[in-house]
């Protein structure tokens, strides 16, 4: 693909990688769907819903104060359908779109990758909003945890991390996966948010339209996009640049990962290399977002190809063969087997997984 810049072929440009960009979230969709059961499945397709609108008959409910509501969103037939499920006497009805208070959600993490099983989590990254009162983010933030309280009666562990796309960028935020200390390791999890996110509803990441070439002057790209008026109204989101990545946040990162040893070894092993790896690169320019990217505009379409934790494993495999550490290798290649929890010894044809 020819190198797109704020040209007047832009918006041309703008919908082909949109276009590539939806169709890889697609896959990566239905890849996390089908490890599901099916009321599993109907949680996850109504979450949508219920922080869409306020309403006594669906679960999270507190008051008709709670923030809601994503700009444009409409739930489809089988969004309702999966909602009548659980309460038949709802009726959903137009007057709940509404401008919204709410800008998007995402799920982020192992999930539609090869490290997805059945004992995996849900991490949601719900935004919105940045004028939003202390007040009523808190109430937002208890509906949340009755959600997640909710969702638990179906064996779905699930997370919220509330916050607003300024607020991240200005590193205003605290603990934003079940994993992360979001301020100690601001753009190393958004490196991860980046590779492995997966968006519900709402505003896509500018950054899907910053070529890797162009990263480092990611900001004045941005405004180059803006000024050409080709954006649709509150059709992205701005969660700022992966670079440059400093190398204290490595070692703080890296410390971090030592704590997390002990309740998960080999997940923290792969991530421990994994930094390894980018403090050792000649390029530091290079994080796993960036290869995603890449690949993507450069119209990857094999859905392996792009999965983040085949991203990582392909990326520090030949680290160690270039170095060659082949003992290494062996003890990260059953990590990350242990990790991803696979039974080889059942052929693909008696399990539900892709």
């Amino acid at each position: 693909m020819s190198k797109i810049t704020p040209s007047d072929s832009l918006e041309q440009d703008i919908q082909t990688l949109k276009q590539r960009f939806f169709r890889a979230n697609k896959g990566r969709y239905e890849r996390c769907f089908e490890q599901l059961t099916y009321k599993q499945q109907s949680v996850l397709e109504i979450i949508p819903i219920l922080f869409h609108i306020n309403d006594a008959f669906l679960p999270g409910f507190i008051d008709d104060n709670v923030p809601s509501g994503f700009h444009g969103f409409k739930p489809d037939n089988n969004q309702l359908e999966r909602l009548k499920g659980f309460n038949r006497n709802f009726k959903y009805s137009p007057k709940y779109i509404q401008e919204g208070e709410l800008s998007s959600i995402y799920i982020m993490g192992s999930c539609g990758s090869v490290a997805q099983n059945s004992q995996s989590d849900l991490d949601f990254w719900l935004i919105h909003n940045h004028d939003l009162s202390a007040e009523r983010i808190f109430s937002l933030e208890k509906k949340a945890q009755l959600i997640e309280k909710w969702a638990e009666t179906f064996n779905l562990e699930v997370h919220f991390f509330l916050m607003s796309a300024e607020d991240f960028k200005a590193k205003k935020v605290g603990k934003l996966t079940s994993e992360h200390s979001g301020s100690a390791q601001h753009m190393l999890l958004l490196d991860e948010f980046y590779r492995s996110c997966i968006l519900l509803v709402g505003s896509y990441p500018i950054w899907w339209l910053v070529p890797c070439e162009r990263e480092l002057e990611y900001d004045s790209f941005v405004k180059g996009i803006y000024a050409k008026g080709v954006l649709g109204y509150r059709e992205t989101i701005d969660f700022g640049s992966t670079l440059p990545l400093a190398t204290e946040e490595l070692y703080g990162a890296s410390i971090w990962q030592l704590c997390k040893a002990i309740d998960a070894p080999y997940k923290s092993i792969l991530k421990s290399v994994l930094l390894e790896y980018y403090v050792e690169s000649k390029n530091k320019n290079v994080l796993l977002s960036q290869e995603f990217k890449y690949r993507i505009h450069h119209n990857t379409v094999n859905l392996n190809q792009l999965d983040a934790y085949l991203l990582l494993y392909s990326m520090v495999e030949q680290y160690f063969l270039d170095t060659n550490q082949v003992s290494r290798l062996t003890i990260f290649r059953k990590s990350i087997y242990l990790k991803l929890n696979l039974k080889l010894s059942q052929t693909l044809a008696k399990t539900r997984s892709w």
